[in-house]
């Protein structure tokens, strides 16, 4: 595996040849420290971590090398460096060592998609709307740079402290051409699409939209219309046989027919999803296509970070490179915390200030 971090931290000057990526096992746990656990997936656990120089809380997914998570570890990566989006969970810094890399993200602290549903029935429809409004832009966001999830459901659906959505775990994604086939069969057995349960090729984009659909249709109701995996289950899929409470409203209802349809290329596409009635009849909503990182660097983060001992011109060149190493870590966490601050200036106060030579 390629070296993913090769800026040399203080902790790690004079670290040579294979030496280097235990010294980054010491430079990480000098940057971070692990407060307690999130989650453990397939590929790895995700635990929580305050980033010591801005105090920042972090999601830090760590993934051991070897063995099946390998092939993996880099189309993540590359994904997540590729996606700026604001309801898509911010890539902060990626660490390799010797065993593992650790990859630093933006905390979302509001939980994921099921603990904010009711105990009994699905959301209020004002706040359907505007949840299914920022997954569906994420999506849009996503197929327009030719990636596709795979594994879309209410636990890789985050939100955070203000409520708005945050799309994590791009470990099954992948990258597609207009066209492409998709051979893999992955993702959540209530979430797959007819074509990917029975095994054939699929296209990418057309079966996160069928896994949209079983997402609405669990936030408006409160139930999924496909569940446990059984013969009689997989026959309802296959068929796209499902019901639908007869409260729903008549806009709610043609959308989730219209992406839960049998055949792909009868399904909406997620431009079009974007257009329904349902999701126009609400004002004031972002662009689709609106992204969180522009190209204007802060003057105000700049100084914050000169203050605490970062170089301006190693600053300036891990932003234009997007290296997502430690410049870049701490430039985005304190731009997110400045976009949030009311004020006027941008106080850090860190645990421990940034060594210079």
């Amino acid at each position: 595996m390629s070296h993913l971090w090769s800026e040399e931290s203080e902790a790690g000057q004079g670290c040579q040849g294979s030496q280097q990526l235990s010294c980054q096992e010491g430079s990480f746990r000098e940057r971070y420290l692990f407060v307690g656990g999130i989650a453990e997936g397939g590929f790895g656990k995700v635990k929580l971590a305050i980033h010591l120089l801005t105090g920042t809380e972090v999601a830090v997914k760590v993934l051991e090398k070897g063995g099946r998570a390998s092939p993996f570890i880099m189309t993540e990566l590359d994904i997540m460096k590729a996606v700026q989006h604001p309801n898509i969970i911010q890539l902060f810094q990626v660490i390799e060592t010797r065993e593992r890399v650790y990859v630093v993200m933006e905390h979302a602290s509001g939980g994921d998609l099921l603990q904010h549903l009711p105990k009994t029935g699905g959301m209020q429809e004002a706040e359907a709307l505007r949840v299914f409004w920022e997954i569906a832009c994420a999506v849009g966001y996503c197929h327009q740079k030719g990636v596709v999830h795979r594994d879309l459901k209410p636990k890789n659906i985050m939100l955070d402290a203000q409520g708005h959505v945050k799309i994590i775990d791009f470990g099954l994604g992948c990258r597609v051409r207009p066209g492409e086939k998709l051979h893999e069969v992955c993702g959540t057995f209530p979430y797959w699409a007819p074509e990917v349960c029975q095994r054939e090729a699929y296209d990418g984009p057309a079966a996160d939209i069928w896994s949209l659909g079983v997402i609405l249709h669990l936030i408006v109701t409160g139930d999924l219309p496909f569940k446990e995996s059984t013969p009689v289950t997989k026959k309802q899929i296959l068929h796209a046989r499902h019901a639908f409470p007869t409260y729903l409203a008549k806009d709610i209802h043609s959308l989730i027919f219209d992406m839960l349809r049998l055949k792909p290329m009868k399904r909406l596409t997620i431009d079009q999803i974007l257009e329904h009635p349902w999701l126009k009849q609400e004002e004031g909503f972002p662009s689709p296509s609106s992204e969180p990182v522009s190209n204007h660097i802060s003057p105000k983060v700049l100084m914050a970070m000169v203050d605490i001992g970062f170089n301006l011109h190693q600053i300036w060149l891990s932003l234009k490179n997007k290296k997502f190493n430690d410049e870049m870590a701490t430039y985005l966490m304190l731009q997110n915390k400045l976009s949030q601050d009311t004020g006027t200036t941008l106080q850090v106060i860190p645990m421990f200030h940034k060594v210079t030579d």
